[in-house]
């Protein structure tokens, strides 16, 4: 779980990489943006997701 996580941050860095190499000025902050919002949703929801799998483990 924690490796998938890591290469959609992965992807979500490189394609905003990728889009403020193409146009530097306009696409910055949007992307910047779209990942901090990226970062704080896995971070927010894999404790969640780990307390949702422990107790769906349990329970038969």
């Amino acid at each position: 779980m924690i490796k998938m996580r890591s290469i959609y941050l992965f992807s979500a860095m490189s394609m905003a990489a990728n889009a403020n190499a193409d146009q530097h000025y306009v696409s910055v902050d949007f992307d910047f943006m779209v990942w901090l919002f990226i970062l704080l949703l896995a971070t927010v929801l894999t404790p969640f997701m780990i307390l949702f799998i422990v107790r769906y483990k349990k329970e038969p």
